[in-house]
């Protein structure tokens, strides 16, 4: 009898260990596929998330979140923040490549194949920080909270290296591919802002909980730079593009808007919430809207026989966002929380010349997350998010998101890790006279993220 019962006793041990290990393969190799296009960030913003590490890890869900970012949010899940006083730090980042390039006839092999003529990588990184109070008075329970985060970037990086040919006698010693110089456009910028709010928890009775949030976010001045230019190392005809280079510096007006939210919890683990944040346009008062592109169907940045950029000033909108959500955690040693969001995100008209307008559509994203509780007290977080494009060219990305943390006494860390790949058609964006291609370019952009949160509770 005792040796079935060790032997019981091992196998549930071993069972164990292998469904953990299963979750930790799960969180280095699952990645997130999705749509990237990093291009188009000057006029619609890079559209961060802006969660915390276990919400990213979950899925971007909106109502998972345990962490000041609530304020944007949720604000109404405050209450879900430690008892009297924490601080909290977040860092993300992300690595972009992006690659550019069109298919060709491999003459010795006689058969299509794709080619890249021109790969940029970029790294950026972004921080935040909030400070969060709670006093319970009764049967109330208030919460307030204060953070700085960025809101959006406008950045993008593109260089590409043009080199020439030559020929040379037999016997000549020579470079038949010569650097001739590098055409360039870069944008520098982004929109901070500091959210201020306060989430309210009612005890209704022994079974629900009613909660309920409300937040301001005050968006400050700032800048951005736009850099065009071809810079020449030599002159060869029909290499570099000819253009009218600039470097100029738009300043961004302040602005604001709200966010609020309910939330009703439940005897059984069941919680409801719905939230609303309202929308923001930031607009200089100087503004040159871009062009739209006939080829590809989507807004253009340059065009003429001379090339010119076109955008001068900024006009950005924050479409205002409705989610509603639902989460339940199981009973037991180790617990799993499960949690559902769907998302819809208004569209909005971009003004383009000619009196043209561009729709950027509205997008439904639905969202899933789970986190396994493991015996060893180490979270495993993954989460899957169906989005739709705002691009009516562009298909829908689907999006597999992995995290886990740990506590140390008062302080805890989190961590979320995903990947996105996607690609479009779009013209070479800077075209040289009587060059023999195709008219659109494939571009590839590939987007490792990452973030990290960590917070201390006094």
């Amino acid at each position: 009898m005792k040796v079935n019962q060790i032997l019981d006793f091992r196998l549930t041990m071993q069972y164990r260990l292998m469904r953990e290990k299963v979750f930790l393969l799960v969180l280095f190799f699952c990645v997130s596929v999705g749509i990237s296009q990093s291009y188009f960030n000057r006029i619609t913003g890079s559209n961060p998330y802006l969660g915390s590490a276990r919400s990213f890890g979950m899925g971007n869900t909106v109502h998972s979140d345990r962490s000041t970012r609530l304020l944007l949010l949720n604000p109404a899940g405050l209450w879900r923040l430690p008892a009297d006083f924490s601080f909290e730090y977040h860092l993300s980042g992300n690595s972009i490549l992006e690659r550019r390039g069109f298919d060709l006839k491999d003459f010795f092999g006689d058969y299509l194949t794709t080619s890249d003529y021109v790969v940029n990588q970029t790294n950026r990184f972004f921080q935040g920080i909030g400070i969060s109070g709670s006093k319970t008075m009764g049967l109330y329970r208030l919460t307030a909270a204060i953070s700085s985060d960025p809101l959006t970037s406008f950045a993008y990086k593109y260089e590409e290296e043009i080199r020439g040919s030559l020929s040379f006698d037999d016997g000549i010693i020579g470079n038949k591919d010569p650097l001739l110089g590098f055409h360039y456009y870069e944008v520098h910028g982004q929109l901070d802002k500091i959210s201020i709010g306060l989430g309210i928890r009612y005890l209704m009775d022994e079974k629900f909980t009613l909660n309920w949030g409300l937040a301001y976010h005050k968006v400050s001045e700032s800048s951005i730079h736009d850099v065009f230019q071809v810079d020449t190392l030599r002159n060869m005809d029909g290499y570099l593009a000819t253009i009218n280079p600039i470097s100029e510096i738009v300043f961004t007006p302040k602005g604001g808007f709200l966010s609020y939210s309910i939330e009703l919890n439940t005897w059984k683990n069941i919680h409801f919430s719905f939230s609303i944040d309202t929308e923001l346009k930031i607009e200089s008062d100087s503004y040159n809207p871009p062009l739209l592109d006939v080829t590809s169907g989507l807004p253009g940045f340059f065009s003429g026989d001379t090339l010119s950029y076109h955008l001068a000033g900024i006009s950005y909108v924050k479409p205002a966002r409705k989610s509603f959500g639902i989460s339940y955690t199981t009973y037991g040693r180790t617990p799993v929380y499960v949690v559902a969001d769907f998302t819809t995100t208004d569209g909005y008209s971009i003004a383009l010349k000619n009196d043209e307008i561009f729709q950027i559509n509205e997008t439904n994203s639905w969202h899933l997350g789970i986190e396994y509780m493991a015996t060893n007290k180490i979270p495993v977080r993954v989460g899957m998010v169906y989005n739709q494009s705002p691009f009516q060219v562009m298909d829908p990305q689907t999006t597999i998101t992995v995290g886990t943390g740990k506590s140390f006494d008062e302080l805890q860390v989190d961590v979320g890790l995903g990947f996105q790949s996607g690609q479009y058609k779009y013209p070479d964006l800077f075209p040289v006279e009587n060059d023999v291609r195709p008219s659109l370019d494939r571009v590839t952009e590939s987007k490792f993220n990452f973030m990290l949160s960590i917070s201390y509770t006094i």
